[in-house]
């Protein structure tokens, strides 16, 4: 009995003493060193909790109940046994919460598990706020929301979705002149037909006044700023910093007259048009100096002058 324990503890103290490998006998080698690296492997071995949307749609309205299928995987080495948890939401462009999307109304879905290399199809139904604005939201799946299982990859539990909610409005700026010519933007050749040739005036005579209008043919609201016009010329009515989709505005641009010469350039103003933001065209208008004029003179004997009409 004393010797059996003797021998046990010596065999203890052999196992777990630092050059305990260079003592061992090959036989409690060969036993001993396969059971390290199953150990070894079972910490690398672990879960990895994907997701990614397979149906969801592009274009909703406020209010609307909605459909929405998601793949949710594990590409880990092995299975997640435990419950674990997924959260879907909608959020704003800037990452900002607008509202928690889920069945059991708390905005979690309990997964029992997940085999590894194993994936499975969620489908959810649910009702967006009768309260949403227009415009692009992100429909976002996060796998794990709730942090349950130790995964070998924790960047890769969130997909996300692109959707419209409402009506995609699009302003679309279109500018006439005289006659309801179309003015094109960038245009350079001023013409007298649509009046972005302004002709000729005298200096010092009256001014001239011609009048654009700036049409919206879009579907949402076209804003405008910065109306600038060349040096000579003034604007006498601005264009309306907000004009509505299908309605139109007015601006009016004097040449002026105070001094002679060729007055050219360009009318230009920045609008909200993803294509035309900055809408610009020539112009041109020449002021003549005024024409001389004769004056006639009689004089008589040593000089005098004689007056138109004298009768004496």
């Amino acid at each position: 009995m004393l010797l059996s324990n003797w021998k046990t503890s010596l065999q203890s103290r052999l196992l777990f003493s630092p050059d305990s490998r260079r003592r061992r006998s090959s036989t409690r080698c060969s036993q001993s060193q396969p059971s390290v690296q199953i150990l070894e492997n079972r910490t690398l071995l672990t879960p990895d909790l994907v997701g990614s949307y397979l149906t969801a749609p592009s274009q909703v309205q406020p209010g609307e109940r909605i459909y929405v299928e998601h793949v949710l995987g594990n590409q880990g080495s092995t299975s997640v046994t435990s419950v674990f948890y997924v959260t879907q939401r909608l959020e704003d462009l800037n990452g900002n919460t607008v509202v928690v999307l889920a069945g059991d109304g708390s905005g979690f879905a309990g997964i029992p598990g997940l085999a590894a290399g194993q994936s499975r199809i969620q489908a959810d139904r649910f009702n967006l706020p009768s309260t949403l604005s227009n415009g692009q939201y992100r429909l976002v799946l996060t796998v794990d929301s709730r942090g349950r299982v130790s995964e070998s990859n924790e960047s890769n539990n969130v997909a996300t979705k692109l959707i419209q909610v409402g009506q995609v409005t699009t302003p679309e700026v279109s500018v006439a002149g005289l006659s309801g010519l179309t003015i094109f933007d960038g245009d350079t050749s001023p013409s007298s037909s649509d009046g972005t040739n302004f002709g000729v005036v005298t200096a010092g005579g009256s001014t001239l006044t011609r009048t654009f209008t700036v049409s919206n043919t879009g579907t949402g609201t076209l804003t405008t700023s910065n109306l600038t016009v060349p040096s000579g010329y003034t604007v006498t009515n601005t264009l309306s910093s907000s004009i509505a989709a299908g309605s139109s505005d007015t601006f009016s641009v004097q040449l002026n007259t105070a001094s002679a010469g060729t007055k050219s350039g360009q009318i230009s103003f920045t609008t909200n048009d993803s294509n035309e933001s900055f809408y610009n065209f020539s112009i041109t208008g020449t002021v003549n100096s005024p024409a001389s004029t004769p004056e006639v003179s009689v004089t008589g004997l040593s000089s005098l002058p004689i007056s138109d009409g004298d009768t004496s």
